[in-house]
């Protein structure tokens, strides 16, 4: 999926056992204020679900939202774009980057953003859909 305007963020990313990547976030519908990279703290509360990314609100902070997924050590980036869904709601489509081996099939690294948006999100409402990318 190409993104619809420049990154509205890029924030630098680094797993338990894999390399630092970029993120990249674009964000149309302009209700983006701040982005960083997830961490291992991040992780909790578990978010209840078997699709990728996983979705969920953030504990005392109403306006952000973790959106998380399994990467693994060939990662390079990834870009997260966020559109409003038809009943309203949030939309998180994220895409693999280019793989730096054709040889890596490991998953097992938790990568993922937390965002703030500039009000409250019902992450309850969101939606996400990942794009797995080709090896180089």
């Amino acid at each position: 999926m190409e993104p619809t305007v420049g990154p509205a963020f890029g924030v630098k990313q680094r797993g338990s056992d894999g390399p630092e990547i970029t993120i990249f976030i674009f964000d149309p519908t302009g209700l983006l204020t701040a982005a960083r990279g997830a961490t291992e703290q991040d992780e909790a509360p578990l978010i209840e679900t078997e699709v990728e990314p996983r979705i969920g609100g953030v504990p005392d902070a109403p306006n952000d939202v973790r959106v998380l997924w399994g990467g693994g050590v060939c990662d390079t980036t990834y870009t997260v774009e966020i559109t409003k869904d038809p009943d309203g709601g949030l939309h998180f489509d994220v895409s693999q980057g280019p793989q730096s081996s054709s040889t890596c099939d490991s998953l097992g690294i938790g990568r993922g953003v937390v965002l703030t948006f500039k009000s409250p999100v019902d992450a309850t409402k969101a939606t996400g859909a990942f794009h797995s990318a080709s090896p180089q």
